[in-house]
C-alpha cells in the first residue's frame, strides 16, 4: 500500500514539472503567433530625419509629360513691307517647279493672311513662290518677293518653322502658266517667228512660250537653252525676248 502511495505522488510530481516546463515554453513570446518584431529599415519604417517625405508614384503628380516637338510648316503672305495692299482674288504658294502648298482669298486692302498652318513641303526646304489669280480662269501674276532666300528672287520654307512671305506686286505683269514651268514677263508686243542667223535659229518668245515647251519645240533641254542665251533665271523670259537655239538642237 506504501509502495503505491508513493507511485502516485512521484507521478503527480512528474505532471507538475512537466506542465510547468509547457507553461514556461508557451509564454515566451518568441514563440507566440503572429508577433514578429520590426527590423531596422523594414517596410513601413520612416527613417530619421525623412519625416514628411512622400515617395512620388509613376505617373503622380510633379512628373511631366515631354511634349511633342512641332513638325509642321506654317506661312503668312504679307504686305507689310511695301505700300502696296491685296487686291481681290486668290493667292496661291507653290514650290518653285510647281507643288501646292497654300492658298489665302483676300479682298482689296487686306494686308496680312494670318498664319497658314500644318502644311506640306516636298522637302526640309524647299523655294516657293506666290501667284495672284484675280479671278479661278485669269492668268496668275507672279508676286515679287521682298525677304527672298539668299542670291534668289524666291521665297523660301521649311519644315517645322513659321516663315513669312512679304509680298508685292511688280512693276509689269508676269504671267505664269500655273504648271510649274517657267512663267512669260509680259511687257512687248510679239514680234513673230524663228529666224535663221549664221547656222543658229532664234526663238522669238511669244505669251504663253516658256523655256522648257521651247526646248521640246527644238530638240532642247531648257537648261541647255538658258546656258546657251546666259539666262540666269530660267523661270522668267520677256515676250519679245530672242532665244538662239544651238545647232546642236533638233527638233
Amino acid at each position: 500500500m506504501k509502495k503505491l502511495v508513493l507511485v502516485w505522488t512521484l507521478f503527480g510530481i512528474v505532471a507538475l514539472v512537466l506542465l510547468l516546463i509547457v507553461n514556461s515554453v508557451t509564454a515566451d513570446p518568441l514563440f507566440q503567433e503572429g508577433e514578429i518584431e520590426p527590423e531596422p529599415g523594414r517596410e513601413g519604417e520612416i527613417e530619421p530625419g525623412r519625416e514628411g517625405e512622400v515617395e512620388p508614384e509613376p505617373g503622380g503628380v510633379g512628373e511631366v509629360e515631354p511634349e511633342a516637338a512641332p513638325n509642321g510648316t506654317a506661312l503668312r503672305i504679307d504686305f507689310e513691307f511695301t505700300d502696296d495692299v491685296a487686291r481681290t482674288g486668290t493667292y496661291v504658294v507653290q514650290e518653285v517647279g510647281g507643288g501646292f502648298v497654300a492658298e489665302w482669298y483676300a479682298l482689296d486692302g487686306w494686308r496680312d493672311s494670318g498664319w497658314i498652318d500644318e502644311l506640306n513641303i516636298s522637302r526640309e526646304a524647299v523655294h516657293v513662290q506666290v501667284l495672284y489669280y484675280p479671278t479661278p480662269e485669269a492668268e496668275p501674276t507672279i508676286m515679287r518677293i521682298l525677304n527672298p532666300a539668299g542670291g534668289t528672287e524666291y521665297g523660301w520654307l521649311a519644315r517645322g518653322i513659321e516663315h513669312a512671305l512679304e509680298v508685292e506686286f511688280p512693276d509689269e505683269a508676269i504671267v505664269s502658266s500655273g504648271t510649274g514651268e517657267q512663267p512669260v514677263v509680259e511687257s512687248v508686243p510679239t514680234r513673230g517667228t524663228p529666224l535663221l542667223v549664221d547656222g543658229e535659229q532664234v526663238h522669238v518668245v511669244q505669251s504663253g512660250n516658256n523655256l522648257f515647251r521651247i526646248g521640246l519645240q527644238y530638240g532642247c533641254s531648257y537648261q541647255e537653252l538658258a546656258a546657251y542665251n546666259d539666262i540666269a533665271n530660267p523661270g522668267l523670259i520677256i515676250v519679245g525676248q530672242e532665244i538662239r537655239i544651238p545647232a546642236s538642237c533638233r527638233g
